[in-house]
């Protein structure tokens, strides 16, 4: 019987969801690192969230999402939209000042239907 290998990061066979990309690059820092392992076991949870967020609220750039998700860091949104990009499950959607900054940021929806990419 022939095993398929597992990933290195979630343990289940690859290609998994996590698709064994890292989310530290080699020449982070120690900390990046263990930043990485600890939000690991929820990624897909918060990517869940995330996409769920942008369903609801098409359109929006990152900083207005975060605010909609009660996150006080809008990086922790953002990164995850950065992820779901990578994955085909959402898409930029346009450009235009943020409501909250003022300033010109992307906008996301989520990936239509046949668009997703598959693995």
């Amino acid at each position: 019987m022939t095993r398929r290998p597992q990933c290195r990061h979630c343990g289940e066979p690859s290609p998994c969801d996590c698709r064994d990309l890292p989310l530290a690059r080699q020449t982070d820092p120690a900390t990046s690192h263990e930043a990485a392992a600890a939000i690991r076991p929820q990624l897909g949870a918060l990517q869940t969230r995330v996409l769920a967020l942008i369903h609801a609220h098409p359109d929006r750039t990152a900083t207005e999402l975060a605010g909609l998700a009660f996150e006080a860091d809008p990086r922790r949104v953002n990164r995850r939209i950065s992820e779901l990009l990578r994955d085909g499950r959402a898409e930029v959607s346009g450009t235009r000042p943020c409501d909250v900054t003022g300033r010109s940021a992307q906008t996301y929806r989520a990936a239509r239907p046949g668009q997703q990419r598959l693995f």
